[in-house]
């Protein structure tokens, strides 16, 4: 942001460091100000499109599919799913979010799936096919116990895609693990149920 800043103002670039602290400490103060915006912005647009939101709580499962002005859909579903699970996404939980048919996508946040996701229906035969070959690879590197599988492997998905790294948008699949990493213990992979799920998706 600090870049797209510069390209609108000239100062001596002795002062550069200095400049951009300023920035920052602006940017800080404004922030929850700008999110506030950005979820009444949003909101506004879920709404017009026919989405109902019971006693004015925020539903970030309606909300994803409408970003606000200058925020691109990938950033603005990946913070809808960050709030409303209460952890950035796992590459299998942003996946699936976006690959599942609506059927099968509100069974999987119910928590009525296993690992393996049998009966699960995908939106296309890519989209199966690209799931499978990613959880194929995980096993081949991690073994069998998924509960020891790191929550996300981006050189491993992008070699199970072909590096085409279909399935995450327009994502940088290093920067997705990197947040990944910061809240998760390389250990753990979180678990839906379907209380937690419900409670999480809505904020008021």
């Amino acid at each position: 942001m600090f870049d797209r800043f510069r390209t609108r103002y000239n100062w001596d670039q002795a002062n550069d460091e200095a400049i951009r602290e300023g920035f920052e400490n602006v940017l800080k103060r404004r922030f929850a100000d700008i999110m506030s915006d950005y979820r009444k912005e949003s909101t506004k647009k879920a709404r017009v499109a026919g989405h109902d939101f019971p006693d004015d709580r925020l539903d970030f499962e309606a909300m994803r599919k409408f970003p606000p002005r200058f925020v691109h859909l990938d950033v603005w579903d990946k913070l809808c799913m960050e709030r409303a699970l209460g952890w950035p996404p796992t590459f299998r939980e942003l996946f699936l979010a976006t690959h599942l048919t609506k059927e099968s996508k509100k069974d999987f946040w119910d928590g009525l799936f296993d690992e393996s996701l049998e009966g699960a229906e995908f939106c296309t035969t890519r989209s199966r096919l690209a799931y499978e070959a990613y959880e194929r690879s995980m096993v081949e590197k991690y073994r069998e116990d998924v509960l020891l599988h790191p929550v996300g492997d981006a050189d491993l998905w992008e070699r199970a895609q072909g590096r085409s790294g279909f399935g995450i948008g327009s994502s940088d699949p290093c920067h997705v693990s990197s947040l990944m990493a910061r809240h998760h213990h390389p250990g753990l992979r979180p678990m839906l149920t379907s209380s937690a799920h419900k409670s999480r998706y809505y904020y008021k």
